[in-house]
């Protein structure tokens, strides 16, 4: 129609003279508006070829992320039958496209409790989130396979909405059994902790009695004879019976430690606001008679910005790590030299502090920094230092059992400076 009516316009266009100048522009912009028209259309046209692929492309995006998702999805219609599932869903399930199409999915698959009980439908989240137009998840049912098997499951059921009208639902589930199986054996894992841990807390409770008894009858009767029969023994006899006791009280003080060391890493920890300062004011009080007759000098630096050092502990294990650092900067002096310890508390964040217990002993290689942290390891030998080389694991074992750090820095001659860093509370500790 609009080739005849622009071959009409053009033929009265063509003879000018006979028209009016208002029937001329007339003419003219109907003309215009056809071909504007024309061209609008061929735009149309290209515009809806372009939406048309776009279409395309995203649904087969969607198809494809449909098909690739390794969870299982399931659409169901207003009455609750499947309209379609994605390939996870059919692994799971087991059934075929045909088997599953068109079928209720609570007479299908979530028909019954795993003892065999009727499944409520009416209470279901299916139902609700179809009725109440909201989002509803579980994580304590199962679905039923094809072949009446079953397997646990966490599922999420979302309404399925058109201009605010709830169309259907869409249910996304996970097969959660390797998960149940994790928590189990986490479980039984933990049990069994707890039985080592008791077990453990029995044979230190027994340790501590049945094997250092006779020990210290041998140290006792040592003491008796070196009284008693001193006078009737000739030096050879003498030095024998002064390092049976030495090796007596030696191997008293070991398993002493040796019992302290396995409780640090296996005793229940008591957690309590501890002020740290009052642990030291207690340790030095215990120390009084090494600190006296060592002429040392324990000083506490004074605290910045009105910094109070409470942070939450077992006391118990806060006393012995200030008593084994300390005695140890005491015991570990320069020939002639009063010891000197420095001890400074401060905040490193409003999370941790930090401990810093300095001295002016004869120090060590750095190089060696993690062998005084192994049981049994020593710097220097038993003629020089007394002691059984466990302090300082301890020391390490009540640390790192706080969820806290403890280094050491040194050198020869130079004294040493032990770190620590603890958490304040223990809910901030790192995992």
């Amino acid at each position: 129609m609009h080739k005849l009516l622009e071959k009409q316009i053009q033929k009265y266009i063509k003879d000018e003279k006979s028209l009016s100048h208002e029937c001329r522009s007339l003419l003219k912009a109907v003309n215009q508006a056809y071909h504007d028209f024309d061209t609008n259309h061929k735009i149309l046209d290209q515009a809806q070829d372009v939406i048309v692929h776009e279409l395309e492309l995203q649904s087969r995006q969607n198809e494809l992320l449909l098909q690739s998702a390794g969870d299982g999805i399931i659409g169901v219609d207003l009455k609750g039958n499947i309209i379609f599932f994605n390939p996870a869903a059919r692994r799971m399930l087991g059934y075929t496209q045909k088997e599953l199409l068109g079928r209720s999915f609570h007479s299908t698959i979530l028909h019954s409790y795993p003892d065999g009980t009727p499944y409520n439908k009416k209470t279901s989240p299916l139902r609700k989130a179809l009725t109440n137009s909201a989002c509803y998840r579980q994580s304590d049912e199962v679905f039923w396979r094809k072949g009446l098997s079953f397997f646990p499951v966490d599922y999420t059921c979302t309404p399925i909405l058109d201009q605010q009208k709830v169309k259907g639902a869409m249910i996304i589930f996970k097969n959660i059994s390797d998960q149940i199986r994790a928590q189990q054996a986490l479980q039984r894992y933990t049990q069994e902790l707890k039985e080592s841990q008791k077990n453990l807390e029995d044979f230190t409770t027994i340790a501590s009695h049945d094997l250092r008894e006779p020990l210290r009858k041998i140290i006792n009767y040592g003491d008796i004879l070196e009284k008693q029969m001193q006078p009737h023994l000739n030096e050879k006899g003498k030095d024998y019976l002064r390092r049976m006791t030495q090796a007596s009280q030696h191997l008293d003080q070991l398993i002493a430690h040796l019992l302290e060391f396995s409780k640090a890493g296996i005793k229940s920890l008591k957690i309590e606001e501890v002020n740290l300062n009052s642990i030291i004011v207690e340790v030095n009080y215990y120390l009084e008679v090494l600190i006296a007759k060592t002429q040392a000098e324990i000083k506490i630096l004074p605290e910045s910005n009105g910094f109070r050092p409470i942070i939450e502990a077992d006391w118990n294990q806060m006393y012995q790590l200030f008593q084994n650092l300390i005695s140890n900067s005491i015991k570990f002096q320069k020939p002639g030299i009063p010891p000197e310890v420095n001890i400074k508390l401060n905040a490193l964040d409003q999370n941790f502090i930090n401990i810093h217990i300095q001295d002016n002993g004869i120090g060590f290689d750095e190089s060696k920094t993690e062998k005084i942290f192994k049981p049994f390891e020593r710097l220097h030998g038993k003629n020089e230092y007394e002691g059984t080389g466990m302090g300082l694991s301890i020391c390490e074992k009540i640390v790192t059992r706080h969820g806290g750090k403890i280094n050491v820095i040194s050198q020869p001659q130079q004294g040493s400076t032990f770190v620590i860093t603890l958490p304040v509370k223990q809910s901030a500790r790192p995992e």
